[in-house]
């Protein structure tokens, strides 16, 4: 008579043990779920680590290369305004250069009119003598 009780128990305890031992190997599946899946996270953190690390030192490039550029286009204006500076000089003398031109012409339509005028002076003169 003692014994049903205890059969029982036994029973009942074989129950649990393969309920607990159910529930282990769940989480240990999940476990296992969760260790690749923290794999996984971590593959793709070094990954970013790694595009963040060549994203900076592109960046960097780009920074020194809009420096050199900056550091160009400052020195190409400095030229620029030093070959106006020269062009304004250049334009300047031409016209100065221009107006002495147009004097000289007119002295010599002027003197060429005078010239004209004694040779028909001379020729008068000669007519005449």
């Amino acid at each position: 008579l003692r014994l049903a009780p205890l059969e029982k128990r036994i029973s009942e305890l074989r129950l649990a043990l393969e309920k607990s031992e159910n529930s282990r190997d769940e989480l240990e599946r999940e476990i296992d779920t969760l260790k690749a899946r923290n794999s996984n996270l971590e593959a793709q953190l070094i990954a970013a680590n790694k595009a963040k690390a060549q994203l900076r030192a592109d960046l960097d490039a780009e920074k020194d290369k809009t420096s050199q550029l900056r550091k160009e286009i400052a020195s190409l204006q400095t030229q620029l305004a030093e070959a106006q500076r020269n062009l304004d000089k250049a334009k300047n003398d031409n016209a100065r250069k221009q107006k002495v031109i147009d004097d000289l012409r007119d002295t010599i339509r002027r003197l060429e009119g005078n010239i004209h005028e004694k040779d028909q002076d001379v020729q008068q003169l000669n007519i005449q003598n």
